[in-house]
Protein backbone atom coordinates (compact mmCIF):
# COMPACT_ATOMS: atom_id res chain seq x y z
CA UNK A 1 0.00 0.00 0.00
CA UNK A 2 2.93 2.79 0.48
CA UNK A 3 3.85 2.65 -3.16
CA UNK A 4 -0.04 3.65 -4.23
CA UNK A 5 -0.31 7.53 -4.25
CA UNK A 6 -2.99 8.26 -1.74
CA UNK A 7 -4.22 11.59 -4.22
CA UNK A 8 -5.32 9.08 -6.98
CA UNK A 9 -8.49 8.22 -5.02
CA UNK A 10 -9.64 11.60 -4.22
CA UNK A 11 -8.89 12.20 -8.44
CA UNK A 12 -10.78 8.85 -9.22
CA UNK A 13 -13.83 10.08 -6.91
CA UNK A 14 -13.88 13.04 -8.79
CA UNK A 15 -13.85 10.97 -12.35
CA UNK A 16 -16.73 9.07 -11.38
CA UNK A 17 -19.16 11.79 -10.07
CA UNK A 18 -17.56 13.51 -13.18
CA UNK A 19 -18.53 10.72 -15.95
CA UNK A 20 -21.27 8.96 -13.88
CA UNK A 21 -22.84 11.89 -11.87
CA UNK A 22 -25.57 12.07 -14.43
CA UNK A 23 -26.63 8.65 -13.35
CA UNK A 24 -26.35 9.05 -10.14
CA UNK A 25 -27.99 12.17 -9.71
CA UNK A 26 -29.38 12.74 -12.86
CA UNK A 27 -31.67 11.71 -15.46
CA UNK A 28 -31.42 10.63 -18.86
CA UNK A 29 -32.91 13.87 -20.12
CA UNK A 30 -31.18 16.43 -17.70
CA UNK A 31 -27.29 17.13 -18.72
CA UNK A 32 -25.03 16.75 -15.35
CA UNK A 33 -23.16 19.45 -14.79
CA UNK A 34 -20.36 19.08 -12.36
CA UNK A 35 -20.08 22.77 -11.68
CA UNK A 36 -23.36 22.96 -10.04
CA UNK A 37 -23.17 19.43 -8.30
CA UNK A 38 -19.70 20.76 -6.65
CA UNK A 39 -21.29 23.80 -5.51
CA UNK A 40 -24.14 22.08 -3.90
CA UNK A 41 -24.25 21.82 -0.07
CA UNK A 42 -22.36 19.11 1.88
CA UNK A 43 -23.68 19.91 5.25
CA UNK A 44 -24.42 22.99 7.29
CA UNK A 45 -23.19 24.50 10.72
CA UNK A 46 -24.52 27.46 12.98
CA UNK A 47 -21.63 27.76 15.59
CA UNK A 48 -22.41 30.11 18.69
CA UNK A 49 -21.82 33.39 16.62
CA UNK A 50 -24.89 33.06 15.04
CA UNK A 51 -23.53 32.62 10.65
CA UNK A 52 -23.99 29.38 9.45
CA UNK A 53 -21.18 27.98 7.92
CA UNK A 54 -21.98 26.00 4.77
CA UNK A 55 -19.36 23.31 3.18
CA UNK A 56 -20.10 22.60 -0.17
CA UNK A 57 -19.42 19.29 -2.08
CA UNK A 58 -16.39 20.92 -3.89
CA UNK A 59 -14.91 21.76 -0.30
CA UNK A 60 -15.61 18.15 0.70
CA UNK A 61 -13.17 17.06 -2.21
CA UNK A 62 -10.68 19.83 -1.51
CA UNK A 63 -10.60 18.51 2.51
CA UNK A 64 -10.13 15.17 1.69
CA UNK A 65 -7.26 15.89 -0.81
CA UNK A 66 -5.43 18.10 1.63
CA UNK A 67 -5.42 15.18 4.08
CA UNK A 68 -4.60 12.81 1.86
CA UNK A 69 -1.67 15.10 0.36
CA UNK A 70 -0.26 15.54 4.17
CA UNK A 71 -0.12 11.75 4.47
CA UNK A 72 1.67 11.87 1.44
CA UNK A 73 4.21 14.28 3.21
CA UNK A 74 5.06 12.09 5.94
CA UNK A 75 5.44 8.90 3.54
CA UNK A 76 7.61 11.07 1.83
CA UNK A 77 9.92 11.06 4.44
CA UNK A 78 11.61 7.48 3.76
CA UNK A 79 13.78 6.82 1.06
CA UNK A 80 13.29 3.14 0.14
CA UNK A 81 12.28 1.52 -3.45
CA UNK A 82 7.94 1.65 -2.66
CA UNK A 83 8.33 5.29 -1.78
CA UNK A 84 10.57 6.04 -5.10
CA UNK A 85 7.97 4.00 -7.01
CA UNK A 86 5.20 6.12 -5.34
CA UNK A 87 6.64 9.15 -6.63
CA UNK A 88 6.81 7.78 -10.45
CA UNK A 89 3.22 6.92 -9.99
CA UNK A 90 2.14 10.16 -8.11
CA UNK A 91 3.54 11.78 -11.72
CA UNK A 92 1.29 9.41 -13.43
CA UNK A 93 -1.44 10.59 -11.42
CA UNK A 94 -0.51 14.48 -12.01
CA UNK A 95 -0.24 13.48 -16.51
CA UNK A 96 -3.96 12.00 -16.18
CA UNK A 97 -5.32 15.11 -13.92
CA UNK A 98 -3.59 17.78 -16.27
CA UNK A 99 -4.55 15.91 -19.48
CA UNK A 100 -8.35 15.70 -17.89
CA UNK A 101 -8.14 19.30 -16.79
CA UNK A 102 -7.10 20.51 -20.19
CA UNK A 103 -9.17 18.05 -22.36
CA UNK A 104 -12.73 17.13 -20.01
CA UNK A 105 -14.80 20.28 -19.80
CA UNK A 106 -16.57 18.43 -16.69
CA UNK A 107 -12.55 18.62 -15.54
CA UNK A 108 -12.46 22.31 -15.74
CA UNK A 109 -13.44 23.58 -12.56
CA UNK A 110 -11.53 25.49 -9.60
CA UNK A 111 -12.03 22.30 -7.48
CA UNK A 112 -10.13 20.23 -10.13
CA UNK A 113 -7.49 22.40 -10.74
CA UNK A 114 -6.84 23.12 -6.91
CA UNK A 115 -7.11 18.62 -6.50
CA UNK A 116 -4.35 18.54 -10.15
CA UNK A 117 -1.96 21.74 -7.72
CA UNK A 118 -1.83 19.33 -4.75
CA UNK A 119 -0.87 16.05 -7.17
CA UNK A 120 2.13 18.50 -8.34
CA UNK A 121 2.97 19.08 -4.91
CA UNK A 122 2.66 15.84 -4.09
CA UNK A 123 4.94 14.88 -7.16
CA UNK A 124 7.46 18.15 -6.24
CA UNK A 125 7.92 18.03 -2.45
CA UNK A 126 8.02 13.89 -2.61
CA UNK A 127 11.09 14.10 -4.71
CA UNK A 128 12.42 17.17 -2.55
CA UNK A 129 12.06 15.62 0.48
CA UNK A 130 13.02 11.93 -0.65
CA UNK A 131 16.56 13.39 -1.64
CA UNK A 132 16.97 15.67 1.61
CA UNK A 133 16.39 12.24 3.57
CA UNK A 134 18.65 10.70 1.36
CA UNK A 135 21.56 12.59 2.00
CA UNK A 136 20.76 13.14 5.30
CA UNK A 137 21.31 9.34 5.50
CA UNK A 138 24.65 9.18 3.40
CA UNK A 139 25.75 12.12 5.72
CA UNK A 140 25.59 10.15 9.09
CA UNK A 141 27.11 6.74 7.04
CA UNK A 142 30.36 9.31 6.36
CA UNK A 143 30.85 8.98 9.86
CA UNK A 144 31.36 5.55 10.74
CA UNK A 145 34.74 4.37 10.75
CA UNK A 146 35.95 1.78 8.23
CA UNK A 147 33.57 2.89 5.46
Amino acid sequence: MGMFPLLFLVVLVYAVFAFAGGMIFGSAEVAFNMTTFLDGNFMKFSPPSGVDWIMSRGDLFLLIGLALLFVEMISSSRSDQRTIINHGLSMGVFVIALLAFVVKPSFTTSTFFLLMVMTLIDVVAGFIITIRVARRDIGFGGNIPGL
